[in-house]
């Protein structure tokens, strides 16, 4: 299989987001009155996930497929892309399911998209805690291996193919149906291609020229940016229970609020998004200190260079 082959079946499977009506342009208005600083929120979140999700993927299935090259097994690499290729159709018909379930219930569709965000904002902050816990290199390599290591058959490897593929799509399904909850198709859209292209110039970069992938820096900067997100989706989540008269609204007089951000002038907005920033913080001190465990244990780790070649 060739590396454009390849690379179009990591974006497929990134790309495995349900084209419905929720996102669809003649449905809702452009910037639904929330301005320009709303649409630049909502493409750069549009953009972040599909970059992320699909990075990983390309990643992983990369690093599948190098190993069982290295292995002397041709048909175990192309084990994997199989397997990255029905993860594909599964990732879809997810997307259908999906949408089939939300357009069940029209009539209690703020509550659906409450909760939707709700579990997307949980997913988000357990994935970017993932990407944190990820930064220093040794424990990434140690990731691929066990990965790898498991994989001892062509079923095996196709199966860790799929399920590291399809888990990405369905997180994918998972966070664009939270974020079409905000009603901003073009910047959705805008984002949507704009991280297609990226990606597709990344796996490029990886398959034609060899392109050591910075992965401390792009880790972390995406681990940050699904904090945020994961803020933001809490606000507009219990907002949108609010509106669905799930949950009681206690007004704040002078407080804030800013919609793109997820920023509402209520307590039990407030109160869900600083209990997330305590959980991020508290988790941004046990990968602290475990990063200063590391070092102390492998003083030369520190002088090694944070890049992994994905090939």
């Amino acid at each position: 299989m060739g590396p454009m082959l390849r690379l179009s079946l990591i974006l497929l499977a990134a790309l495995a987001v349900p084209f419905s009506p929720h996102l669809a342009l003649a449905d809702q208005p452009v910037l639904a009155g929330a301005g320009g600083v709303a649409g630049w929120t909502t493409f750069l979140q549009s953009f972040g996930i599909l970059f992320r999700e699909g990075l990983e993927a390309l990643l992983l299935c990369t690093a599948l497929a190098a190993a069982t090259a290295k292995a002397g097994s041709e048909r175990g690499s192309r084990a994997v892309w199989r397997g990255a290729g029905l993860a594909i159709v599964a990732s879809l018909i997810t997307a259908w399911l999906v949408d089939s379930v939300l357009d069940l219930a029209p009539a209690g569709r703020e509550a659906i998209e409450g909760l939707t965000m709700l579990l997307a904002a949980a997913v988000l902050f357990y994935v970017s805690y993932w990407l944190l816990s990820k930064l220093e290199v040794q424990r990434w390599m140690a990731y691929l291996r066990r990965k790898v290591g498991r994989a001892e058959n062509l079923w095996a490897i196709g199966a860790v193919a799929f399920l590291a593929v399809f888990r990405e799509g369905v997180e994918t399904v998972l966070f664009y149906e939270a974020l079409a909850g905000i009603g901003q198709p073009v910047p959705i859209w805008g984002g949507f291609v704009a991280g297609a292209l990226v990606l597709a110039l990344v796996g490029v970069a990886v398959f034609r020229f060899g392109l050591r992938l910075p992965i401390r820096p792009l880790f972390g900067v995406t681990g940050a940016l699904l904090y945020l997100m994961a803020m933001i989706f809490v606000g507009q989540g219990v907002h949108e229970l609010q509106e669905a008269g799930w949950l009681s609204e206690t007004g704040l007089a002078g407080a804030p609020r800013v919609p793109a951000l997820g920023v509402y002038a209520t307590v039990e907005t407030l109160v869900a998004q600083a209990v997330l920033l305590t959980l991020a913080i508290a988790a941004g001190l046990v990968l602290y200190g475990r990063a200063r465990r590391d070092r102390a244990s492998d003083p030369g780790d520190a002088r090694r260079g944070a890049a992994v070649e994905a090939r």
